[in-house]
């Protein structure tokens, strides 16, 4: 299916209908692509990734600096923020907000991140579960991580797949594309099946782009 937004065309392709998972063709153009890299690489901000406290060991992807945070094994690769202003956050804004059906008032900040050959990320969650530190002061006023669109910003020369263990789904990168998913289910519930892991890059790098939508958008 052909999507158009304020004339950039992007082709989606549903993956699963239970989650809703979705791959889009043409997320970004290759010069959009190539900018959020150079914009991560001279900010100064680039910085190893953290992940939430969790006495089981596996990860989960909150990264706000006011929460509980870990440098964690499980999670080898770095990232920094994109300023909203950015243009390739911005058409990413528009066009993640705009296949989810929200406005771009609901997406956290835009997080560029990069992996090196053998960096991962384990299996992990995207949305925020209850037993572990700062759920409630996270949900806030702006509720659960309903959506993540994941942008590939570059190709891998090996490795870096994006792999969803319970679906046994695995999508591999492909610069300017992107992979995106309901992290709740039917009910608006957390749903267990998101599960999914950044596998380790085997050869050359990998640079990635996370769009998280929240239930509610920013006051």
């Amino acid at each position: 299916m052909c999507v158009v937004v304020e004339g950039h065309h992007m082709f989606v392709e549903r993956m699963c209908s239970s989650p809703r998972i979705a791959v889009i063709e043409g997320f970004l153009t290759a010069e959009e692509a190539d900018s959020a890299i150079v914009a991560a690489k001279q900010s100064g901000r680039m910085h190893r990734s953290r992940t939430a406290p969790k006495s089981d060991g596996r990860c989960n992807s909150w990264t706000e600096p006011s929460m509980p945070s870990l440098v964690s094994s499980g999670r080898t690769s770095s990232n920094c923020r994109l300023d909203r202003g950015h243009p390739a956050a911005t058409v990413a804004l528009l066009r993640a907000s705009h296949l989810a059906g929200l406005s771009p008032q609901h997406a956290e900040a835009l997080q560029v991140v990069h992996y090196d050959r053998t960096q991962r990320y384990n299996a992990h969650y995207d949305y925020f579960q209850e037993n572990l530190p700062g759920y409630k002061q996270r949900l806030g006023t702006r509720g659960q991580r309903v959506v993540t669109c994941f942008v590939y910003l570059n190709d891998v020369e090996e490795g870096g797949c994006t792999y969803f263990p319970q679906l046994e789904m695995r999508f591999r990168p492909k610069k300017g594309c992107a992979v995106l998913w309901y992290n709740l289910d039917e009910n608006g519930k957390p749903d267990s099946r998101t599960l999914h892991a950044g596998e380790p890059v085997a050869a050359g790098e990998k640079w990635g782009m996370n769009i998280w939508l929240r239930e509610r958008p920013k006051c």
